[in-house]
This record gives C-alpha cells, structure tokens and sequence, in this order.
C-alpha cells in the first residue's frame, strides 16, 4: 500500500509493485533460502498479478516486454535490532534521513524504497529477465549502469584487475564471496577461499583477467527461470526444501566437479548430497549449451561490474546503520555521493530551529526545535521542544525534550513527559507500537552485537522483553494502522511543543 502511493518518489510510471510473502514455507516457518524463495516468490507474484490485471506476466517476460525485479526482505533482523521491533517486524521498513512526497504527504524514505530507487536504473536493460535484489543494502556504482546482458546468469561485483598473492592477502579477499572473470568474458562464483585454492579452482576458466567481491544481486534469463522453476517444481509445490544461489546454483553451474565437491566438503556436506545439486544444475547448463529455446548464443554466466570503488551501504546490523547516518554527515567523496543519491541538496532543509543552534557539520531534515544545540547529528521528521544533541541519529521523533549524546539513536518515539528523553552515549531508544496507539520503549547499546540479545533481555537497559517476544508479538500487526496510530499521536502533541519556548542556547 504504501509503494503504490510512491509513484514518481520511488517506483517509476508503467511500474507494479506486488507483496508476497514466503510464510506458507516450511508449514509457516519460512527458511526456503533465497533460491528456492526466489522461484516461490515468482510464483506468487505471478499469480498476484492477475488480481492487478496482468494475466500472462510470465508470456510478457519471455517475450521481452518487461523486466521483473523481486527484492527480498526476509530476515528478523537480529543484529539490527531493536529498529526493527519499532516498525513491527518490517526490517527494510527501517528509515533513512530523507523525506518523499507520497500521495498521502511527506514521510521518511525506507531502507527498501532506497533499494527500489536505485535499482530501477538497471530495468531498461534488463527486458526478459528476473532480477534480484536485497532490501537492506543500498550501493550507488561508480561506473555506468548501461549494458546489454549477454549470459544467462549475471551478478554484480566490484570487479578490479586479478591482484597478486600479496595483495588478495592485504584486500582480505579469502573472507568474501567472489567472482572471477576469464579474458572471454565467462565468470566463476568462489567463497572464502586462499589465494592458492582460487588459481586451483578457476583452473578451467582460462586466464583470469578480473577479480571482486559479489554483491549477491543477479538477474537471470527468462530461459533459465522457466528451467528452475521445472527442475525445482516438487519442492515448490510442496513447499519444502531450502537452497540458496551461491553454494546451490552458481558454484556448481561455474565450478568443475571436483573443484565443487572441494567447496561442498569444508561447508560440510556429503558428496552424496554435494553431487545431487551439482547434477542438477549441470543438466541445465548442458540443455543452456545446447541452445534450448533457441539460448545457445549466450553466455552461461557473467559479471555486471559496478566499479571496485563502488559505494556499498549494508544496513543489517544496528552500528552499521549507526555509521551510514556519520557517513551521511562527512565531508569525504562517498559522503558528498550518499547525499546525492538521498537528494539532500541543503544540510538544513524544511526546518525551523527558531532559538536552536545547529552547525554547519549537522543533516536537519524536516526538524522543527524551540531550543537547544544540535552539533554533529543527523535527524529527519522530528519535532522537539529543547534538544541537545551531539553526533546523535534522530529518525521520527515527537518529545519536549531531547537529551542525545554521542553515538546515540532515537527512533520512532512521541513522548509528551515533561523530562523527556536522556540517553547514555553510545545508546539507542525505538518506540514500539501496537495498532491501538500505545506504545513502550526498547533500549540497546550501539555498538554491541543485537543478536545476543535476541532471546534474552540485555541487563542494564530496562527493557520489558527480549526482541524475539516482540517479534513473534508483531507477526499479525497490521503495520499501515500502526503508522497511522503513531501520526495521530504525534501530532496531537506536536503543536504544543514548539510553541514557546522556556529557554535557549545560542552558539
């Protein structure tokens, strides 16, 4: 609902956007990994587009006339909590410092809608195909996204020259997935792998001319989607199984047998096991190679380069995010190209500081504050009576007063108490909201590790639950009346908090 008010903001004119969910996986426990869980939400959107008016989307892609992006949201979001919690379990729902008209007025842009507005600069060349995305990474590529796909399968990669022994030890290359690209344009997939293990396993792609880290993104043909979708139609259709594409596609569509069974073993996996997924993947290279529906002119597997200086934003875990937003506020190259890509033409924008004081190093965007020193800090749809803030991260927060110190981050929270919010250094507060408008507060430290804390409460923040009660709190919450709960509350309160202010601190 909320996509379909964003046209103009995020999608593009011509453009659908379909939700499907991979709940009915597993008995209701999801896990069908991003595979198996591409191939179902295929046949999801195919179906739910028929309730949109689009009858033969499949016809459509085969006969070139649209491309499908499906962009994959999964996840709890355990390291990234507790944003997350805050916006009832939708992890790319999580937002960033920038306001969209939608249809209905202004609001913050989402971690997804970044996603889908940069990557629908890859559509027009993509005709025929299904691509696919992840909903928590965001990257701007430092070269041009203009090519005419020539291999059945291609994925992104920061693609540089192959590096000597000494610098894949230097770059840390043996802790990435990567690919390799022969002087003939063929690519490989590797994980995790030495120096030495790599120019053993890309032995049978000829001379290896670039090397860079995947970004796990891909598009495929429409030739090869109608192959999976057959090979795999028992475990679709009952629902079962789980694959993902690096281990379970693209290394045993690229690797040799034996370079494969290599991979499999260190993972732990029999062979017996490594061998039936090698094999199925192998039969469908072969009928590939052998020009089935009319593929045989293509390429089985390439990269799409996105420059090895390409900006990369991962959102997934909470200091990450955290660092994106100090980024966000910096003066270096990447920082100027972030706020290019959010549009965030004017450090102070749609703000009043009235008595405030906000420095030139400081990302206001949509703030209103009566008083107060805002220095180092980035903030977006937030209205406070007296604020202090010092390299703080404030995202849709209503209070008469603010206390954020370095490192801290305020998320999602209308509070009308008289002292307001203070928080530690390093300490972030989301407000977690039910459908009915009530709400309590959920604390975590920054720069800890969330996922620790997923099944037990952290000592010392005063949480009532641990993030797991929450999320299992959450799976039925109607997120768009719990939105509309939170505007409600805001703004029966933000007109009397700006209106005099009590006291000022001007620098």
């Amino acid at each position: 609902r909320r996509l379909d008010k964003s046209y103009g903001a995020v999608l593009r004119s011509g453009s659908i956007a379909l939700a499907v969910s991979e709940h009915a996986w597993g008995d209701g426990k999801g896990g069908a990994g991003n595979a198996l869980g591409t191939l179902y939400a295929y046949t999801q959107a195919v179906e739910k587009a028929k309730t949109r008016g689009i009858e033969n989307l499949t016809e459509k892609l085969k006969a070139g006339e649209i491309s499908v992006a499906i962009y994959h949201t999964a996840g709890k979001g355990t390291r990234l909590a507790p944003l997350p919690a805050a916006e009832n379990n939708n992890k790319p729902a999580v937002k960033l410092p920038k306001m969209l008209n939608f249809t209905d007025g202004p609001r913050p842009i989402s971690i997804l809608e970044a996603v889908i507005k940069q990557t629908a600069a890859y559509a027009p060349y993509r005709k025929g195909r299904l691509s696919v995305f992840w909903g928590d990474q965001v990257f701007v590529p430092t070269v041009s996204h203009a090519y005419e796909p020539s291999s059945h399968v291609d994925i992104l990669a920061k693609l540089g020259p192959m590096p000597s022994k000494e610098e894949w030890e230097a770059k840390g290359l043996h802790r990435y997935g990567l690919i390799a690209v022969s002087a003939n344009g063929e690519a490989a997939q590797i994980e995790k792998v030495t120096y030495e293990q790599a120019i053993e396993l890309l032995s049978t792609l000829g001379t290896v001319t670039q090397v860079g880290t995947s970004l796990g993104s891909f598009s495929i043909s429409a030739t090869l989607l109608e192959m999976l979708l057959n090979e795999y139609s028992a475990e679709l259709a009952a629902r079962r199984g789980a694959k993902d594409t690096d281990p379970h596609w693209w290394m045993p569509m690229t690797l040799s047998r034996e370079g494969y069974l290599s991979m499999m073993e260190k993972k732990g996996v029999s062979n017996d096991d490594a061998l039936l997924d090698f094999g199925r993947v192998q039969r469908m290279r072969e009928a590939l190679l052998g020009g089935a529906n009319g593929s045989g002119t293509m390429q089985i597997f390439n990269a799409v380069n996105v420059g090895p200086d390409c900006c990369w934003w991962d959102y997934g875990q909470l200091k990450l995010y955290r660092n994106s937003m100090s980024l966000l506020r910096g003066d270096s190259h990447e920082a100027e190209l972030y706020r290019r890509f959010l549009q965030i033409e004017s450090r102070v924008a749609d703000s009043d500081a009235n008595y405030a004081s906000i420095d030139d190093q400081s990302i206001i965007q949509h703030c209103e504050f009566s008083s107060g020193t805002v220095r180092k800090t980035v903030a977006c749809d937030v209205c406070v009576g007296h604020i202090e803030a010092n390299e703080a991260v404030l995202i849709n927060v209503t209070a008469k007063k603010v206390i954020a110190p370095k490192g801290s981050i305020i998320y999602n929270i209308v509070d009308d108490s008289e002292e307001g919010i203070w928080l530690d250094s390093n300490q972030a507060c989301v407000g977690v909201w039910d459908e009915g408008g009530n709400s309590f507060t959920m604390k975590a430290f920054a720069n800890e590790d969330q996922k620790a804390f997923w099944e037990k409460a952290r000592e010392g923040t005063g949480n009532p639950c641990c993030y797991a009660e929450i999320y299992e709190s959450n799976l039925a919450t109607d997120v768009t009346k719990v939105e509309e709960q939170r505007d409600v509350r805001a703004n029966d309160i933000r007109d009397s908090i700006v209106d005099e202010p009590d006291f000022c601190s001007i620098s």
